[in-house]
């Protein structure tokens, strides 16, 4: 069983990915959903941006911006988005 960073994880897309695995708390190598070292991951997948940045939309409260190497940007401000 896997945990922590495993990078290079090569895809049936021939695209690489890095993925992060739980390593305690009984949850051993369950991946992870949420903000791990600035890094933005959804179940152990680290989300990265195709171009310079993207929105990933988590949940209706939780919104990140991430760039090409999927860190998260931060900012003070409030965005206020409409639908």
């Amino acid at each position: 069983m896997k945990t922590g960073k495993v990078a290079d994880v090569e895809e049936a897309d021939d695209d690489t990915y890095t993925y992060y695995f739980e390593t305690k708390n009984g949850k051993n190598g369950q991946g992870i959903t949420a903000i791990k070292d600035c890094y933005l991951y959804w179940n152990g997948k680290r989300l990265d941006a195709d171009d310079d940045y993207a929105l990933y939309f988590l949940d209706e409260d939780n919104i990140y911006l991430v760039n090409s190497k999927g860190k998260v940007q931060k900012t003070s401000k409030k965005v206020r988005f409409r639908r």
